[in-house]
């Protein structure tokens, strides 16, 4: 049994990567990486500033949806694929716990896609955009945090 061997989820609203963390030996194994690239490039015949109606030299009167509305729900299917992928990992594995560092809103995201086995496996939760900083310094952090605290 791998009680020492925990899982860990660095993410922002475009990028996230899954860990396995081994207390013990203070190592890391990267997972899996996840990456919502339609957050990240700006779909001006898509959306607006503001939702209603418009046309382009391309389409006749087109529905638009508000640039906000439209990250949003970007935002609310990229934290439900990280949350499936999140518990078929944990189905899988062995694992003690998990810790979820992500910038506040998507943490928020996260809370509300999760089942309650998953909520019961977390035991650190940081809101911190930790994944534009480089590993080591993430590493540095992680050394720090306790074995099991919430």
């Amino acid at each position: 049994m791998k009680i020492n061997t925990s899982m860990i989820l660095v993410a922002n609203k475009g990028k996230a990567a899954l860990f396995k963390w081994n207390a013990r030996k203070k190592e890391s194994k990267l997972i899996k990486k996840f990456t919502n690239k339609k957050i990240q490039k700006k779909e001006s015949q898509l959306f607006t500033d503001r939702a209603g109606r418009g046309s382009t030299s391309y389409t006749h009167d087109q529905a638009t949806m508000g640039e906000s509305h439209y990250k949003e729900k970007l935002v609310d299917s990229f934290s439900i694929d990280i949350v499936n992928d999140v518990e078929e990992e944990m189905r899988k594995e062995n694992l003690s716990s998990l810790t979820i560092i992500s910038e506040p809103s998507l943490l928020g995201k996260i809370r509300e896609k999760m089942s309650g086995r998953l909520r019961q496996f977390t035991k650190n939760e940081i809101a911190k955009n930790f994944y534009t900083e480089n590993f080591h310094q993430l590493k540095t952090f992680l050394n720090k945090l306790p074995a099991t605290s919430k």
